[in-house]
């Protein structure tokens, strides 16, 4: 990974076998970034999406093993269990030009994946909440 910081504002672009979710969850804890958000564009071959069926109080879980671009990956930073938590979604489109997303539980990058993170000086942390089965913003 490289990254750019401006202000509260870094740029990072992660390489081809890096995981996602992993990699931002370590940077946050090495920059110590506790609250923000995230953007981001990219590829990857190798994720795992999901939605949350309320009913159940579950993730739905897909892997998914072909060629995708990242159309477009965003969400936000707060603490649970004092650590740094990524509640990230994503967009993907495939070589039909369709396109899929949901909740990302994990991705791969196949090419490159280039994100910005915007911090904010804030410590928001994430409670569970018995009426929808959730950690949320405890705000």
């Amino acid at each position: 990974m490289h990254f750019r910081k401006d202000g509260n504002v870094y740029c990072l672009r992660l390489q081809k076998g890096q995981e996602i979710v992993e990699s931002l969850t370590q940077f946050l804890k090495e920059e110590y970034i506790r609250a923000g958000f995230i953007t981001g564009i990219g590829a990857t071959d190798d994720v795992t999406i999901g939605y949350y069926d309320a009913s159940h109080r579950t993730y739905v879980k897909e892997d998914l093993k072909e060629a995708f671009e990242i159309l477009g990956l965003n969400g936000n930073i707060t603490i649970v269990d004092d650590a740094p938590f990524t509640h990230l979604h994503i967009m993907l489109g495939n070589e039909e030009f369709k396109v899929m997303g949901g909740h990302l539980f994990r991705a791969v990058v196949s090419l490159t994946a280039e994100i910005f993170i915007t911090a904010v000086d804030m410590n928001i942390e994430r409670k569970f909440d018995s009426e929808t089965g959730l950690k949320t913003m405890n705000i």
